[in-house]
């Protein structure tokens, strides 16, 4: 991470800025001073040997930008660059930028990891929120070009994009998490469209699908690494798992079923196979209405978001965690793209401008540029990226929540139910029991949304896009619903129920054969024997696996251990890992990859 070296004249006013931008970053960013001088009788000015040591406190090769008020302050702080060796020397950069605003701009860029060009030009730039709120006055002269940004334009690589759903949510976050591990500004090109590689939503809004052509630059010291990195990320199909689908179109689906309904049944979208009958549960969660409103300190506002950031991301962790264990890492990776949505620099910076800038309260701010994001999804003419504002929307109310401190409504049913909802965030199909819930009816949706793909693995049946005749069902009516043809009917008379109790028992008697097969060794109609091993992150996975037929571990990734927590699992905390996997998988071979830091 960047660190930051505020420069005064005063010491009270170095730790004054210090304070506020700690405050604004809740202490994640490394932050040093160096003000005034130790004279008691004439405090006010500055040394170069202060500058030093302030630099080497917060130094590492990320880089560190050093912010000064006026006068000596540059010298000093030119002086305290000759003293330091070379190899550190390359890494430090003076900034023009206005002490105060510079800083505050700094600490944002840093604490969400940008590279040390981009926290130069956001400090550089700071003044033009405040320029455009009291308007007139002359247009500032341009700022010079950052040290770390190459003269030549940088180095580019072209990408075939190959996988059959594009640069959607889980490929784009793999997208932005690569580029966002090295020290350069990665900037994404589709034709006349240009995106940040480091902001999901402005690579996924780019609308990139399969067999497009997309230009990646990378300016930066890291610049070679980081397009290698992004190389070989495409040549592994960016992560997903169809590489040898067809050049064709995703499918289009509608967000809610055109298809006509026949006396007594609702016509949806099937979006998750199997029958089931029971009362119906109905979920209509709100959040109350926002209100904006102007504040006195802009500060303290931005420190709230920060705050519920803090505990939204705490929570989507937990869920992922979750989602791993229930229906493993591929569907998990939904939420890994949520943490990539919360954290976005393009929209928290944009949120800080409205609080910064116009003094919003911080529900206003988050709510109108989540909002305005999710429009843009919803503007694209791919329904799978479209399918992705639901996501968006997601990780905003997730966030309002903790703005507004009203937790989500509950799932848990006294009695296992049919689910009757509006729609369905995959927060809200994460938390649900399969046990507990026999099916999920919904307003809205698609089959390409998350949250059905996340029914899909839990193995519930699902009809979405019902309309808003699924309103005309009752809390606790007995109704009936059948997610091969996407058909609920909200009044089945009794050879109805009678006929799809046998379906479901014959369905569900179908699951259970499958899964005891699984268990059978896997062999070839010639005789060959095939081995069937899983992919693991945790010793926790393993019990999933050998439920479903695995006869070993193939691949234990031992980088999910040091994910999730603020420091490095210990060595004693690695081995019982490795060994409680070991004592589960019995007599059966476990192949552990040590984790690749490269």
């Amino acid at each position: 991470m960047v660190g930051l070296v505020i420069v005064s004249h005063s010491a009270q006013l170095a730790e004054g800025v210090r304070e506020l931008a700690r405050q604004m970053t809740q202490g994640r960013v490394p932050l040093a001073v160096a003000g005034g001088i130790d004279d008691p009788d004439n405090p006010i000015g500055t040394d170069a040997m202060k500058v030093m040591a302030a630099i080497d406190n917060v130094y590492s090769d990320d880089g560190v930008v050093v912010l000064m008020d006026l006068g000596s302050a540059l010298l000093s702080a030119e002086t305290a660059l000759d003293f330091l060796p070379d190899e550190q020397r390359a890494h430090v950069f003076l900034s023009q930028a206005p002490l105060v605003e510079g800083t505050m701009a700094a600490a944002v860029q840093a604490m969400i990891g940008a590279p040390v060009a981009q926290v130069l030009a956001e400090a550089e730039s700071a003044l033009a929120v405040k320029r455009e709120q009291l308007g007139g006055g002359p247009e500032p002269v341009a700022p010079h070009a950052a040290p770390p940004i190459a003269p030549d334009g940088g180095q580019a690589v072209t990408l075939t994009v190959r996988n059959k759903l594009g640069l959607h949510a889980r490929p784009a976050a793999r997208f932005v998490t690569t580029a966002g591990r090295y020290a350069a500004d990665v900037r994404v090109a589709k034709g006349d469209k240009t995106a940040n590689g480091k902001s999901i939503n402005q690579v996924a809004i780019l609308g990139v699908r399969q067999g497009d052509v997309i230009d990646v630059t990378a300016n930066g010291p890291d610049a070679a690494a980081a397009l290698a990195a992004l190389q070989e990320l495409a040549d592994d199909n960016f992560g997903d798992r169809d590489e040898m689908a067809p050049a064709s179109s995703p499918p289009r689906f509608p967000t809610i079923s055109d298809a006509p309904s026949a006396a007594g049944e609702l016509a949806g979208i099937p979006a998750s196979p199997g029958v089931a009958v029971g009362p119906a549960a109905l979920y209509r969660p709100r959040l109350p209405e926002v209100i904006t409103r102007r504040v006195g300190s802009p500060t303290h506002e931005w420190q709230r978001l920060m705050a519920a950031v803090d505990e939204a991301r705490g929570e989507i962790e937990a869920l992922y965690r979750r989602a791993k264990t229930q229906v493993g890492q591929e569907e998990a990776a939904i939420f890994e793209a949520h943490l990539l949505f919360l954290e976005d620099p393009t929209t928290l910076e944009a949120t800080r401008g409205l609080i910064m800038g116009e003094s919003l309260n911080a529900e206003a701010a988050w709510q109108r540029e989540t909002a305005a994001l999710a429009a843009a999804y919803m503007r694209l003419d791919d329904d799978y990226m479209r399918a992705r504002a639901a996501d968006i929307e997601d990780v905003g109310r997730r966030v309002l929540r903790r703005l507004m401190g009203v937790e989500p409504p509950s799932l848990d049913f006294a009695e296992p139910s049919i689910l009757i909802a509006a729609d369905l965030t995959p927060s809200d199909t994460a938390r649900l029991d399969a046990e507990r819930v026999l099916a999920i009816c919904t307003e809205l949706g698609g089959a390409t949304a998350h949250s059905a793909i996340l029914a899909r693995a839990l193995g519930i049946p699902a009809v979405v896009g019902l309309g808003h005749d699924v309103w005309q069902v009752a809390e606790g009516q007995r109704v009936a619903v059948d997610g091969d043809a996407g058909v609920l009917w909200p009044e089945p008379d009794d050879a109805r129920l009678e006929a799809f109790a046998a379906r479901r028992e014959t369905w569900q008697r179908t699951q259970r054969r499958a899964k005891a097969a699984g268990q059978a060794a896997a062999v070839t109609q010639d005789g060959f024997a095939v081995e069937i091993v899983a992919n693991i992150g945790s010793p926790n996975d393993v019990g999933a696996a050998l439920a479903y037929g695995a006869e070993g571990v193939g691949l234990f990734r031992t980088e999910f251990l040091f994910m999730d927590r603020p420091d490095a699992p210990s060595e004693d905390e690695q081995y019982e890992a490795y060994a409680r996997a070991a004592r589960l998988l019995g007599h059966r071979p476990l192949i552990i990859r040590t984790l690749d830091v490269g």
